[in-house]
């Protein structure tokens, strides 16, 4: 992949599971026409560093953690303060409407 357009990533991103193949993960805006799910996984990414990821809780109720993020090179970097290390996500492609991760 060429160099990654970090004004592509702030935002709220959802996992559209349905996209998914078994090279990629793809996530896409919050205001994105999904079909109807129990419960999505999603994350939102700020322009400071900040980062709310909203994992399936309880009845299907988003549960937030707030960590933060960084993007090095082709790879978005996650840190939550319960983790002793982070998670890296190797970033196959970004614009403003989707999100793929490689596998």
């Amino acid at each position: 992949m060429s160099e990654i357009n970090i004004n592509a990533l702030p935002g709220k991103w959802v996992h559209s599971f349905e996209e998914d193949t078994d090279e990629a993960i793809v996530y896409r805006p919050e205001n994105f026409g999904f079909p109807m799910a129990r419960g999505r996984v999603s994350m939102e990414l700020k322009n400071d560093g900040a980062l709310t990821g909203f994992q399936i809780g309880i009845n299907d109720v988003p549960a937030p953690g707030t960590g933060t993020w960084q993007l090095e090179g082709e790879r978005l970097l996650t840190k939550y303060p319960d983790q002793m290390d982070g998670q890296a996500f190797i970033i196959k492609e970004v614009s403003h409407e989707k999100l793929v991760f490689k596998i």
